[in-house]
């Protein structure tokens, strides 16, 4: 995936990577499934009303999805800055289609630039935010059953 992300074939190759890459992370696949490859966008102002109930709501007190709704937006998109919208993924199988892409919307990084996509990637970031939040959650999860019983 590192070197289709760095050195793409074509546009369509360099998606795939960037899809295959951001779907690699559990709540990522998750939005970019649920709005991304819809062509949504992900709201601003329930967002986090959205994350409560991605990870459960008995996981996530409401004030803390709030809190963190701001932070996974900001890093789902940092992450997604290289994905190319004119080139969507099928709904049926996720593999990628060739669309029209509108040049003025879609600039080629460099190859310094395509370089530096795996190191954003794979620097302090939306992976480590995530990976986080999910130990987070999975740590509420854990102590759940106690305040409960």
């Amino acid at each position: 995936m590192g070197k289709r992300l760095t050195f793409p074939q074509s546009d369509k190759e360099g998606n795939d990577a960037i899809v295959e890459a951001i779907k690699n992370v559990p709540l990522w696949k998750r939005l970019f499934d649920n709005y991304t490859a819809k062509d949504e966008d992900l709201p601003i102002d329930t967002f986090w009303m959205d994350l409560r109930q991605i990870v459960g709501e008995d996981n996530l007190p409401p004030e803390e999805a709030e809190n963190k709704a701001k932070i996974v937006r900001k890093a789902y998109f940092e992450d997604l800055r290289y994905f190319k919208r004119d080139i969507k993924p099928k709904k049926e199988d996720d593999k990628m289609e060739t669309g029209k892409i509108d040049s003025s919307k879609a600039n080629s990084p460099t190859l310094d630039r395509q370089a530096n996509i795996v190191a954003d990637l794979m620097k302090e970031g939306a992976y480590d935010i995530a990976k986080n939040f999910i130990d987070f959650i999975k740590s509420k999860k854990k102590e759940s059953p106690e305040k409960e019983g």
